[in-house]
């Protein structure tokens, strides 16, 4: 597989031709035999999109917009079944890694270097891995693996430019019950990686520069049911998002004095998933969430004042989420999975020109 390294500007996607605009084409027939699970996505070069999902043939698939066209490719599997998903991310902004566990109980990495895609066993902690949580590039250059392990503590496989390392980074004092999010903050130095405790709290984990801590945030005031993603505004102020039992968008806010939770409502449908968390500018982000009318919903803010945007549907119902990432920086990519059973693409051009397109992989 090779990159169009010469290509800027990706999706401005979407070449101008007078007043219209012509979508990226594809450029193979090659597609998986139908999509099983998704992954996430990521974003390279800064403006190159990989969306990553598990075939029905069990292999990894990625489908990536390579120039001015997208491209499915089969990554295989690591020599075992890939059972679950980790996440995807990029290091040093061009090196897309992808992590799953596979059914030999290991953390398992799919990575891209000079043109050439490599599975790594990162093996497993000692008391080996209950499930996933999140993947996150520290300082742009160094990965970041948190799993949950069998003895209820969370823990982390780091690479630290040489070797990968397992830490154990233990627990809030209360089961950890649901992932929701990880961030970094000052610079990307900093760390805080957010969950949901068996006491209803939202607890981070954050590394303050000498230590990592546990830091209770509270709760909303009702039930957290599920984890939506977290957001560092300025690089300084994390906004952390969860779907409370009420069914109703929260936010948990550090304003640079003190928290708070925020209650942001509900678009003008139940919201049934989450596609993530993506920058809209230094300041402002939206959070993508999947309602029950099968509309993908945006629910826009700047930490102050929220809004909730309807972005519809390609015509078929928006099913569940594949993820979200800005391509290039700030304009924002969702990938969700049509009731078709194809995966498809809301974006965006520089102009808010908003349009849908059917990536294929449907049996």
């Amino acid at each position: 597989m090779t990159l169009d390294k010469n290509f800027l500007g990706g999706v401005i996607a979407t070449q101008q031709q007078g007043n219209s605009t012509r979508q990226p084409q594809r450029i193979n027939t090659l597609a998986p035999p139908g999509i099983a699970s998704a992954i996430g996505v990521t974003t390279a070069n800064t403006d190159l999109p990989f969306a990553f999902v598990i075939g029905n043939d069990g292999n990894l698939w990625l489908d990536f917009l390579n120039g001015t066209a997208w491209e499915w490719t089969n990554l295989g599997t690591p020599g075992v079944s890939i059972s679950s998903a980790v996440g995807a991310i990029t290091v040093n902004q061009n090196m897309p890694y992808v992590f799953v566990i596979g059914s030999d109980g290991n953390l398992w990495s799919n990575s891209l270097n000079d043109s050439q895609w490599k599975w790594s066993n990162l093996g497993a902690p000692s008391v080996g891995i209950a499930s996933a949580v999140v993947a996150i590039t520290v300082n742009e250059a160094f990965p970041y693996i948190f799993v949950l392990g069998r003895d209820g503590n969370l823990w982390l496989n780091s690479f630290n430019g040489n070797d990968w390392n397992w830490n154990n980074q233990g627990n809030p004092g209360v089961d950890i019950i649901i992932p929701v999010g990880a961030i970094t903050i000052n610079n990307q130095l900093d760390t805080q990686v957010y969950v949901t405790g068996s006491d209803g709290n939202l607890w981070g984990n954050i590394w303050n520069g000498s230590a990592w801590l546990w830091v209770n945030n509270g709760s909303p005031g009702v039930k957290i049911v599920r984890g939506v993603g977290a957001y560092a505004v300025q690089d300084s102020f994390p906004n952390v998002f969860v779907l409370g039992g009420d069914g109703n968008l929260w936010a948990n806010i550090w304003d640079g004095v003190e928290l708070s939770w925020s209650n942001l409502n509900t678009p003008n449908a139940t919201i049934v998933s989450s596609v993530g968390v993506v920058p809209v500018d230094v300041w402002r982000f939206s959070v993508l969430v999947i309602g029950s009318d099968g509309s993908l919903w945006s629910n826009f803010g700047n930490g102050q004042t929220w809004t909730w945007p309807n972005l519809g549907s390609p015509g078929i119902n928006v099913v569940s989420p594949v993820g979200v990432t800005s391509v290039p920086v700030n304009l924002p990519f969702a990938f969700v999975m049509g009731s078709d059973g194809n995966m498809w693409l809301h974006s965006c051009d520089a102009d808010s020109a908003c349009s849908w397109q059917n990536l294929g992989g449907a049996a």
